[in-house]
């Protein structure tokens, strides 16, 4: 006879209906145990592709690419910085087929300014050179220490974002300005070049 139910005294039927209700919990329990399984088997992947690739915790918004001497060049900010201070990456790439170097008599500039044209803030730097193989990318890093904000001008303040909820009176009344990040390079005969990052914040 097939699996299931046949005659049988009410006693029984009762039994069988409890056996059904214990499976149903059991399976479900079963399944429980099994996404939380999962979540952990994620979660231990993800740390473990940190470990292994520590770019991915680089912000990867960037600015547009620019071409300079066979190399293609593009700035992100970092977001593993302390608190206190801001990152930048430089990525330079070499497109050509032969080794070519980057960073000697070069110029570089750092300003943040805001969308009424005020400067926030200014840094220049100095590179140390790198030859980059064909094919291979290379990154410098621009670290500095934030200006606070009770220190910037109005005009700049917005760099620090503020959550759009709960709205606050500052966030009600202040109009805030985008802010963007300009890298400016010069070359030994004056040209020159610049990477922006549009509405960055700190």
């Amino acid at each position: 006879m097939a699996n299931g139910y046949h005659s049988r005294s009410p006693e029984e039927f009762r039994e069988y209906l409890k056996s059904l209700n214990k499976d149903s919990k059991t399976k479900s329990w079963r399944n429980v145990l099994i996404f939380i399984d999962i979540l952990l088997l994620l979660l231990v992947l993800y740390m473990a592709s940190k470990k292994i690739n520590p770019s991915v915790n680089i912000n990867y918004k960037s600015s547009s690419r620019i071409n300079l001497n066979s190399l293609q060049l593009y700035l992100t900010k970092s977001n593993i910085s302390p608190p206190d201070s801001v990152g930048y990456f430089l990525f330079v790439a070499n497109k050509s087929n032969t080794e070519k170097s980057f960073g000697k008599d070069l110029k570089l500039g750092l300003q943040v300014k805001s969308e009424t044209g005020m400067e926030c803030l200014k840094k220049e730097f100095l590179l140390t050179e790198k030859k980059i193989n064909p094919g291979i990318s290379e990154n410098f890093s621009f670290f500095f220490e934030k200006i606070p904000e009770l220190d910037l001008p109005d005009d700049c303040k917005s760099v620090y974002k503020k959550p759009a909820f709960p709205r606050t009176i500052d966030t009600i009344f202040k109009k805030k300005y985008r802010i963007d990040t300009i890298l400016l390079i010069e070359e030994k005969n004056g040209e020159k070049k610049e990477l922006v990052l549009t509405d960055d914040n700190w």
